[in-house]
């Protein structure tokens, strides 16, 4: 995600959306660290060579039913720069990546985003779509299809849009990286979800790069936490929550 917000707005079905409580608002916490050295702050999971259940395995694409929720924002930045969102992704093992999920900043509400990159040259903007809801949970995925040499990111039945690479020549560090993450401008910006009612990524799967089949996620994923006030369980191997403590 990056702060510079280019706009384009595509209404997509609803069919199939469940409803989960929403979170209640947390502390406002004053605006004081901006950006670490990739311009933001992460809570969230990947598979990479620091995971504990880490085999060196191909994979090619990531899929998780997601629960929309809406962190605090911290004070007094009301710009674009203070945003937060949540995603799925898969990335190159150095640069590059495709993403799906959905963001918002002070006075925008949460809409679906998509961003992808083939690690060279300048990072496009995030496209944005229609609004979701909090306590929406919504099928943010990435799927390689090696018939048009693109990643399709896809929210639940709908394409929502593809990469206009081919992730193959341009992504050439292996093992790629599914990851999925909050992400925020400000460590003092709350994440998305709260410890009783968390950000949920649920019936998480990876796309084998093998044979382009989608299975249940392994164990053992690496925890990436950068901020004191965010945290991060994971009942089962398929299933983590990340909240505000």
């Amino acid at each position: 995600m990056r702060q510079i917000f280019r706009i384009a707005i595509v209404w997509l079905g609803v069919a199939g959306m469940i409803f989960l409580p929403q979170a209640a608002h947390a502390t406002t916490y004053t605006c004081g660290q901006f950006g670490d050295s990739n311009g933001s702050y992460f809570d969230g999971f990947k598979y990479d060579s620091a995971a504990s259940g880490y085999t060196g395995h191909y994979f090619e694409g990531v899929s998780s039913q997601v629960t929309v929720r809406s962190g605090t924002f911290c004070s007094p930045d009301n710009t674009a720069g203070n945003r937060s969102g949540s995603y799925t992704m898969i990335a190159d093992g150095q640069a590059g990546f495709a993403q799906i999920g959905y963001a918002r900043s002070p006075g925008i509400a949460n809409r679906t985003f998509t961003e992808f990159w083939k690690g060279t040259g300048a990072i496009p903007d995030p496209v944005y779509y229609a609004s979701v809801s909090d306590g929406q949970v919504r099928q943010y995925w990435e799927q390689f299809d090696g018939a048009c040499l693109c990643e399709h990111l896809n929210l639940g039945t709908t394409r929502v849009a593809s990469t206009n690479f081919d992730p193959l020549t341009y992504w050439t560090h292996f093992p790629w990286q599914p990851q999925f993450a909050d992400e925020q401008g400000w460590a003092e910006t709350q994440v998305s979800g709260t410890a009783g009612f968390p950000n949920i990524f649920d019936s998480l799967q990876f796309q084998d790069y093998y044979t382009d089949s989608f299975a249940g996620a392994p164990c053992g994923l690496h925890w990436i936490d950068q901020s004191s006030l965010w945290g991060a369980s994971h009942p089962t191997c398929d299933k983590y929550y990340i909240f505000n403590n």
